[in-house]
């Protein structure tokens, strides 16, 4: 990943925190839930600014903590046990297009064709190469219908396979390299920084990536909340 990417998903993060409403960065200490959903790095900017200090800077008393897929992540701040999200930017616009109240605060993390940061792998020794091989195996998925689902599929069938002969099971991101290599599964899609380390470990390799049927550049996730928040 470089500088300037690091930088553009610094910014966004902080964008989404200092537009926490002049209301509430008033009070002292104003107590803010959020949680991210998978495993992503760009959830690394909102812990360093609750170790550094920063939120507190503000007024402000942040809990940031992790779920599994971006649908259980909307349905918490929709159900009110969390005041601020971070989830897939397909999610949220599925969301709200639905009908549900939700904002998008602002970009979490943007996604470059050019220094890819997320990854379709398969166990090291697995005999499948190119998404052609894909045909008629097992992909994981955080959720079942997200945007992983989806950008695999795409992508498997831009690429000579038949998505339509592919099945999908629900696995977080951090138990896909064990899945690999027990052959619970025959591949899937990791961000960083569990792409690197499922790599370095010599457990997975990488045989493409799917976010790039999106475009050279695109947002992948975003902080978002209520209307009424």
């Amino acid at each position: 990943m470089t500088q300037a990417f690091r930088r553009a998903e610094f910014l966004g993060a902080g964008a989404a925190f200092v537009a926490v409403p002049s209301r509430l960065r008033a009070q002292t200490p104003t107590k803010i839930r959020m949680a991210a959903s998978g495993a992503g790095e760009d959830i690394a900017v909102a812990l360093w600014a609750v170790q550094s200090g920063l939120f507190q800077k503000y007024g402000l008393d942040v809990d940031v903590s992790r779920m599994n897929n971006s649908a259980s992540v909307t349905a918490a701040v929709l159900g009110g046990s969390l005041d601020i999200g971070k989830a897939s930017l397909f999610g949220i616009i599925l969301a709200r297009g639905k009908g549900l109240p939700i904002v998008l605060e602002a970009a979490a993390a943007l996604y470059s064709s050019s220094k890819p940061d997320t990854g379709m792998v398969v166990a090291k020794d697995s005999p499948i190469q190119t998404a052609r091989d894909l045909n008629g195996k097992t992909i994981a998925s955080a959720s079942l219908g997200d945007l992983f689902t989806l950008l695999n599929s795409a992508w498997i069938d831009q690429n000579g396979g038949d998505s339509h002969t592919v099945k999908y099971l629900e696995l977080p991101a951090p138990a896909l390299a064990d899945a690999l290599v027990a052959r619970r599964v025959d591949a899937g899609s990791l961000p960083e920084p569990t792409l690197t380390d499922a790599v370095r470990s010599g457990k997975c390799r990488i045989i493409g990536y799917p976010n790039d049927v999106i475009g050279k550049l695109s947002v992948v996730t975003a902080y978002f909340c209520t209307t009424a928040f």
